[in-house]
């Protein structure tokens, strides 16, 4: 019983980080005058949804090789699964659109032109020529 429930509870805790860290955004963009108190600053701090997503990808990260570190009682391991979910989900989700976005104009569309806008833009724009 309390396997299903430790379970169950680090499935939830990610989600509910997820809507805390992007429930903001969805207040600007749809019910403005709701959009203040502690929405405004979790949204002032994380600017964008950019922001919330690459977080969300680091804390995930984290728990993830912890979860392996714990499992597996490989510390080098749970370093490695964390530093390749962020390197590998944070480029395919945070870097991939806005790379194809700048860098090759006549591919950005569909699935990545959806993720691309949906994100909105880097804090920091990548540099042009």
């Amino acid at each position: 019983m309390v396997n299903w429930l430790l379970i169950l509870l680090e499935f939830l805790t990610p989600l509910c980080f997820a809507f805390l860290l992007l429930y903001p955004f969805h207040l600007r963009d749809n019910n403005p005058q709701h959009y203040k108190g502690i929405w405004l600053l979790i949204g002032n701090i994380l600017v964008n949804r950019y922001g919330a997503i690459w977080l969300l990808n680091v804390c995930l990260g984290i728990n993830i090789g912890n979860e392996a570190w714990i499992s597996t009682h490989n510390y080098l391991l749970g370093s490695a699964i964390t530093i390749i979910w962020i390197s590998f989900f944070g480029f395919i989700f945070l870097g991939y659109p806005f790379y194809v976005k700048h860098k090759r104009p006549e591919k950005y569309k569909g699935l990545w032109k959806a993720i691309g806008e949906w994100l909105g833009e880097w804090r920091v724009p990548p540099p042009t020529k």
